[in-house]
């Protein structure tokens, strides 16, 4: 490991995931900063010829390495916010990337963790990497809608930008009332696939744990009943590095469906996935980060 890495830690200070790298980083010997980025933070972040400072003077291109857990985005109250709104998204993005020039070790790289911000375009780029994902269909037509429906059993709903709560598609939501709110904002809508829900965790082309989460609920965020932990056999090593690498992800938690008859299908690659929950059953994710981070980029 580098002598006395410096690992900028991006996110809420609060934030028990940040707080786990923090804690990592420091038991490999590194210094861990954490760099808070709500809106009022990066609000106040500023440039020179040389570098992008905090508002308490920490200098964000100084890093050995960046861990990129949350970059917090005010979302416009009204149409006045719009413009300012967009000038702040700008701004962060402009920030994140400068970083992955100068920065040795990023985790996430700019391009990456943007990706998510687009569910279809994800998806597009891990079927283009040869693995499965459910059909799917971004759409603000009715007409569009009733089409997609016809082909499947079961359709799901959620916001075209990555993240949002998974809904079933059901009646109550195709009556015309429901429908003309359609208008106001594209959906993505996908084919329900049914099987096991693995999360494969994925660090720098390499598998570095994963779990069955048990859960009866469609979406499995706030309902999982267990997490166990499982072995990763080639194939689902192979289809969860392949997603993250088609998305240009260091770090990702990789949602995979096992149909009943084995078949894998890629549901999302998380560029922040959520780990403290499955560090409590013994998958080590903050340690394998951490090491990452101190290394300059190397697994150990």
């Amino acid at each position: 490991p580098r002598l006395m890495a410096t690992v900028g830690v991006f996110g809420a200070p609060a934030d028990p995931h940040v707080r786990a790298v923090v804690d990592a980083v420091t038991a490999c010997g590194g210094t861990a900063v954490v760099v808070p980025t709500a809106p009022s933070d990066t609000a106040a972040w500023r440039w020179d010829e040389r570098s992008i400072w905090t508002a308490d003077g920490t200098d964000l291109l100084a890093f050995d390495a960046a861990y990129i857990r949350s970059l917090a985005l005010e979302l416009p109250g009204s149409l006045d916010d719009i413009d300012r709104c967009r000038r702040a998204y700008a701004r962060v993005k402009a920030a994140h990337a400068e970083l992955c020039d100068v920065v040795e070790t990023v985790v996430n790289p700019a391009a990456g963790y943007w990706f998510h911000r687009s569910k279809p375009a994800a998806d597009a780029a891990i079927a283009g990497a040869g693995l499965t994902v459910p059909d799917g269909l971004a759409t603000s037509d009715p007409a569009e809608l009733f089409l997609f429906v016809q082909r499947h059993d079961e359709v799901v709903y959620k916001p075209v930008a990555g993240g949002g709560a998974c809904r079933l598609l059901t009646r109550a939501d195709i009556t015309a009332e429901r429908l003309a709110s359609l208008g106001a904002s594209p959906v993505y809508f996908q084919q329900r696939i049914r099987g096991d829900d693995l999360r494969v965790y994925v660090l720098g082309g390499a598998v570095v744990g994963a779990v069955h989460i048990v859960t009866d609920a469609l979406d499995y965020r706030g309902h999982e009943q267990a997490l166990v932990p499982i072995d990763v056999d080639d194939e689902l090593a192979e289809v969860a590095c392949t997603a993250a690498a088609a998305l240009g992800l260091v770090f990702s938690g990789v949602d995979v469906k096992r149909r009943p008859d084995g078949t894998l299908v890629v549901l999302d690659a998380n560029p922040s996935p959520m780990f403290v929950g499955v560090e409590r059953r013994g998958v080590p994710v903050s340690q394998a980060l951490a090491r990452y981070l101190t290394c300059g980029g190397t697994p150990t």
